[in-house]
């Protein structure tokens, strides 16, 4: 469950988190063309299962007792 911050996801690029940035303002500034939205509802969902992902392993990590407070 450690290893949960070496998964790929956990690593995004500066270029992945600044087309996700640009998406974000852009979508607040104007419509989004198809790709656009298709794009960022996919990022979007990544994201948000890496957070799941982390929040369980967390969960399960101090049920067992490890101090994740560092994590």
């Amino acid at each position: 469950m450690w290893s949960i911050t070496l998964l790929p996801a956990a690593k995004k690029t500066e270029a992945d988190m600044a087309q996700y940035n640009s998406l974000l303002e852009a979508n607040s500034s104007r419509k989004l063309t198809e790709h656009e939205q298709l794009e960022l509802s996919k990022m979007w969902r990544e994201s948000d299962l890496f957070m799941l992902k982390k929040a369980q392993a967390a969960a399960l990590l101090n049920w067992r007792g490890y101090n994740i407070k560092s994590v």
